[in-house]
């Protein structure tokens, strides 16, 4: 059970950051469209940007995840996770910066 509940987490959060960076495509026409000059190699260095930061991000929360262990315990209805393992599960979530490096 351990690892579907791993799998599940990690799968989710891929895809989070996925559509983050699909976002920012989205971000890029827009500015395209209202005017805003962004020539083939700004949109090309941008982009590359973006998904260079998503990938590593991705990268890092999965080797984060290969070293840690979820146990949960169910008491009335609720799910419990270790503090110390849900803190340090949110602090690499929270690093990933979309903005950084642009």
């Amino acid at each position: 059970m351990e690892h579907k509940i791993k799998d599940l987490t990690l799968f989710q959060i891929k895809r989070k950051i996925t559509n983050i960076y699909k976002n920012f495509f989205f971000i890029l026409e827009d500015l395209s469209d209202s005017g805003y000059n962004l020539n083939e190699e700004t949109y090309t260095k941008i982009r590359k940007r973006v998904l260079d930061n998503a990938n590593d991000a991705i990268r890092e929360i999965e080797e984060y995840f290969n070293t840690i262990d979820i146990n949960l315990k169910w008491k009335k209805n609720l799910i419990f996770i270790k503090p110390f393992q849900l803190k340090k599960l949110f602090k690499v979530i929270y690093l990933f910066n979309p903005y950084k490096g642009l």
